[in-house]
C-alpha cells in the first residue's frame, strides 16, 4: 500500500495510523542480545511488511488482510497471534 508523498496520515478525519518494517535474517545469537552478547544479523529489505489502522464505527473489533477479514473473535487459529496483540 503506498501513500502519496504530501498526504496526511494522521488527519482527525481519516484516524489512520501506519507502520512499516522489513525483515531480518538472524545467523547467529538470536536470543543473546537480550543479555548484551554479540549476534549476527542482516536487513531484509526485499521483505516489508505494512500496517495500517483505522477507527471505526463497527461494534466490534475487525481484521481486514488477504488471509482473512471478519470479526476478531472468529480468526483462524493460524491468524491468532494478531488478536493476541490487539
Amino acid at each position: 500500500m503506498e501513500r502519496e508523498p504530501n498526504m496526511d496520515i494522521s488527519s482527525n478525519a481519516t484516524r489512520t495510523g501506519v507502520g512499516t518494517a522489513h525483515g531480518k535474517i538472524i545467523l547467529a545469537g538470536e536470543h543473546s542480545v537480550v543479555y548484551d552478547y554479540p549476534a549476527i544479523a542482516l536487513p531484509l529489505p526485499g521483505a516489508k511488511v505494512t500496517v495500517e489502522t483505522q477507527a471505526s464505527s463497527r461494534q466490534v473489533d475487525w481484521l481486514e488482510s488477504l488471509p482473512y477479514t471478519g470479526p476478531l473473535d472468529k480468526v483462524p487459529e493460524e491468524l491468532q497471534n494478531l488478536c493476541r496483540a490487539t
